[in-house]
This record gives C-alpha cells, structure tokens and sequence, in this order.
C-alpha cells in the first residue's frame, strides 16, 4: 500500500512539474507572437503600399492654328507639337476643288496662333496672292488694322486678303458711283465679290 502511494505522488510531481513548465513556455511565448504580431502589422503597408507614378517631366504641346480660304472646314484647330502644315490642312478637311494646292509648303512645321490661308488658283491668276516666302502662309494684312473700304487707296485695298488689282479698281468705281460703303455688308455689291469672299474679309474690312 505504501509502494503504491509513493508512485502516485511521484505520478503527480511529474504531471505538476510538466504542467508547471508547459505554463511558463506559453506564457513567455505569447509576448513574443504578440509583438511580432504588431510589427508585421506595422510593417505590412510599408510592404505593400504601391508606390506614386512618378510625374512625367514634361507633358505633351499642343499648338492652336486657324486654318482659313479653300478648305473644307475652315476654323480653329489645335494639333500636337511637332504638327506641320499637312496635319493642319487634313484637321479642316482638305482642300476644296478652287484651292491653289500647291500654294503652301506643306511639309512646313506651324507655329502656335498661326494663321493658314489657302488661296484659290483664281487669285493667285488675278496676282492678289504673291508666292510665300519661307514661313509665310497668308497674304500680309495691313499693318495699320482693318482697312475702311471708304477711304483706302488702290494699295491699301490690295492688303485686303484676295483683293487684287482688278478687284481694287471695282471697288473704287463703285465708291465713285454709288457714293460711301454704308455697311461691310455693301461691298458685296462690287462685281466679283460675292457672300463667299465677304465672309473670308469681314474681318479685314470697316466703314467710317
């Protein structure tokens, strides 16, 4: 009876010995998965976080030309930097039956808040239109502004786009015969000059 009790205490040292050890390794271990815990948390946005696309250095010019005269669609167009005188002739459609294609070089690289004028074979025939020079696209206006179609001479007439000497001439004529233009509109009274050509010089003409 005595055995049998000795190895039941030394049956129960062993369990509480055991016990005691298995307690205090999950003990010191819990801190240490708790903290590993937290800073992979901590860590984890810094590991996927994905990074900024980096600011290009440079965008991507434009440039804003008005294309005008025989084409198809005249107005304002922006094209890409870098654009020549082909793109902007194509972004207003092309040239009409009357354009003088060959006028412009178009292989020319256009410049931001450039005018291009397309003139018709018609005025480059009446001699309103002069061969460009390198990096002229349109018949230089008068430098002094809109030109009163009132008071201006022969040569100031002919810096009016697509006014040459012969329309010039018509246009004094019927000043002399039928008194001063009352309106821009009026000048469409001139022989040869019709709504199509007005609306090409409105811009160009005024009356004082």
């Amino acid at each position: 009876m005595k055995k049998i009790n000795r190895i039941c205490v030394v049956v129960l040292l062993v369990v509480f010995v055991t016990g005691l050890f298995s307690c205090r390794g999950k003990t010191d271990t819990e801190p240490e998965l708790t903290m590993l815990s937290e800073m992979g948390s901590e860590a984890d946005p810094l590991r996927v976080q994905p990074e900024e696309p980096l600011m290009e250095e440079s965008q991507v010019l434009t440039v804003t030309v008005y294309v005008c005269g025989e084409v198809k669609a005249p107005g304002v167009y922006e094209l890409s930097g870098g654009a020549r005188i082909v793109d902007a002739l194509k972004a207003a459609g092309g040239f009409t039956d009357k354009a003088a294609v060959s006028y412009l070089n178009q292989a020319e690289l256009v410049s931001d808040g450039q005018k291009i004028y397309v003139p018709s074979e018609e005025e480059l025939l009446e001699g309103s239109i002069v061969s460009p020079a390198a990096g002229a696209f349109e018949k230089t206006e008068g430098s002094a502004g809109l030109v009163n179609i009132n008071l201006a001479d022969k040569a100031k007439l002919m810096t009016i786009t697509g006014v040459g000497e012969a329309k010039a001439d018509k246009i004094i004529a019927y000043r002399e015969q039928s008194g001063s233009f009352k309106a821009i509109e009026d000048i469409m009274n001139v022989p040869g000059i019709k709504e199509g050509m007005f609306n090409k010089i409105k811009d160009q003409i005024c009356v004082k």
